[in-house]
């Protein structure tokens, strides 16, 4: 299902508000998520979110700080195995969730820094 992909540093892989056309799963090199500062490398999974969001659009901008490989799997094939395989479907749920845990958590500690 999935597709090896090379590119090189500055591409813009995705931009905020765009339709969702593909995860990605690194293999090398660093992904910058641009309105949240995020830094993504080899292992994460990014761009499964938008599928599932209320306008199916994306949430961030992502963009290459390094030349980078990576899979990609359409957002049809993803939206496929998540009706299709209950362990893609858990995969999937747990990532988004430890995802938006973890902002939370940053979230919640850079307003403690400012209350000190």
């Amino acid at each position: 299902y999935m597709k090896e992909k090379r590119e090189p540093v500055g591409t813009v892989l995705f931009r905020i508000g765009d339709a969702p056309d593909r995860m990605i799963v690194i293999k090398s090199g660093t992904i910058l998520l641009e309105e949240i500062d995020v830094r993504c490398g080899a292992g994460d999974v990014l761009g499964e979110i938008a599928a599932f969001t209320r306008d199916n659009r994306r949430t961030c901008t992502a963009i290459c700080e390094s030349d980078c490989e990576f899979y990609t799997l359409s957002n049809e094939a993803m939206i496929q195995l998540f009706y299709q395989n209950p362990r893609f479907g858990m995969f999937l749920t747990r990532i988004i969730v430890q995802r938006l845990l973890k902002n939370w958590q940053e979230a919640d500690a850079r307003a403690r820094a400012l209350l000190t």
